[in-house]
């Protein structure tokens, strides 16, 4: 959970996000540390008055502590780029020259500290390969888009909290979509992973049968095993600036 500190010394912790009923601005669920009191506050008025509070961990401790918990892999990732369109898009980090190259025989950039820096300040935006060449994984993600993504996220993550799990929600880059974040304390089989994400969702569709869950998009891994090549789809990695604060780029448990 983020917390944050007012120039007067209040301290809360932000507890989820929202949208207005027209999207035209966000609010954000807060709760004052001291006693434990929750209110709502406009996005803009809640930035002019409050801070992050500052860590006192290190860099390189922050930088040890989300690659722990963003345990994908890190001898490759997904590089950005702006098209023509203006829209954002990715590739994998192969090394100079790999368009010249057989698919066997191309290498790639790996995932080092200075590229997690330049992502967190929004000089780039990079992307995460969640399945390990074993064909585990230390997360799952669920990715919702348009439609009912704001209810069905709500719902996913109220049926994970009755059953003693934590779903952590990110809103995406365009504001209109959801990411539902799930951390492992080990690797497990993808497989296992992408069953218990199929399970939740058939849950939710049970126990909410107005929403239609039609926002669905896909899950991260995307699939059991890796193919020939060893890598797939990706996701991309939370906590970019380009993002933050316009956009709630960030987890909320």
């Amino acid at each position: 959970m983020a917390v944050f500190v007012s120039l007067d010394g209040i301290v809360v912790e932000v507890l989820d996000v929202f949208s207005s009923f027209n999207g035209d601005s966000e609010f954000f669920l807060c709760k004052r540390l001291k006693d434990k009191s929750q209110f709502v506050m406009e996005r803009s008025q809640f930035e002019e008055m409050f801070q992050l509070q500052s860590s006192r961990l290190t860099t390189q401790e922050k930088l040890q502590l989300f690659t722990s918990v963003f345990a994908g892999r890190y001898d490759v990732y997904a590089k950005s780029f702006i098209n023509d369109q203006g829209k954002i898009q990715y590739f994998p980090s192969y090394d100079y020259g790999w368009k010249q190259l057989l698919s066997e025989k191309r290498s790639f950039q790996t995932l080092t500290d200075s590229v997690l820096k330049s992502h967190f300040r929004g000089e780039t935006a990079i992307g995460i390969f969640p399945m390990h060449l074993d064909d585990s994984c230390h997360f799952l993600v669920l990715d919702f888009d348009e439609g009912d993504w704001k209810e069905a996220g709500l719902t996913i993550r109220r049926i994970a909290r009755e059953r003693q799990m934590e779903a952590h929600l990110e809103i995406s880059r365009s504001g209109h979509g959801l990411h539902i974040w799930f951390f492992f304390e080990e690797a497990i089989p993808s497989r296992e992973a992408r069953l218990f994400g199929k399970k939740l969702i058939e849950l939710a569709m049970q126990e909410s049968m107005q929403l239609s869950f039609d926002s669905f998009d896909r899950m991260f891994p995307n699939q059991d095993v890796l193919p020939k090549g060893g890598i797939w789809k990706f996701d991309c990695l939370a906590f970019s600036r380009r993002s933050l604060p316009s956009r709630a780029n960030g987890l909320c448990g």
